[in-house]
């Protein structure tokens, strides 16, 4: 009677994406570098896998992966509209997204701070602005030229 040997094989992101690369550049698909990679690894320890014991396997791994990929990209969107909301709930915020620009608007926003000078205050527009370019709500350049010129005039 033949034994058994269970054998747990882990790929972790890194080797994961060794793997594909590898197989990008000997044209074939990361299904067969992976199975060579297992199959050379259970011989090292003089076992073997058949038919679809390897497919199901090598599946299960690519299943896995793709899943890791998409998570990866749901939290950078996720972190991105939480960005997002921050930078929108600030009051100042919500002035430059009303397109309040003038001076006088920007000084009362800060009605509480009479001794701020007007160039500080547009200087945390601008630093506002910036983050707003950041998190994918504006352009900075354009931002900066109308403020520029609204504070020079």
């Amino acid at each position: 009677m033949v034994g058994t040997k269970t054998v747990s094989v882990k790929l972790d992101s890194r080797l994961y994406t060794a793997l594909k690369t590898r197989a990008e550049l000997d044209k074939s698909n990361v299904s067969d570098v992976i199975r060579s990679l297992l199959c050379s690894a259970l011989a090292a320890e003089e076992l073997d896998l058949y038919g679809n014991e390897v497919a199901g396997f090598i599946r299960g791994v690519v299943d896995a992966r793709m899943d890791v990929a998409t998570l990866d990209i749901e939290r950078k969107l996720d972190a991105a509209e939480d960005r997002i909301a921050a930078v929108l709930s600030r009051p100042m915020t919500a002035a430059i997204m009303a397109g309040l620009m003038s001076a006088d608007v920007l000084k009362a926003s800060y009605a509480s701070l009479d001794d701020v000078p007007v160039a500080d205050i547009w200087k945390n527009y601008l630093a506002q602005a910036g983050e707003l370019s950041r998190a994918g709500l504006g352009r900075i350049d354009e931002v900066k030229l109308h403020a520029r010129e609204r504070a020079d005039g």
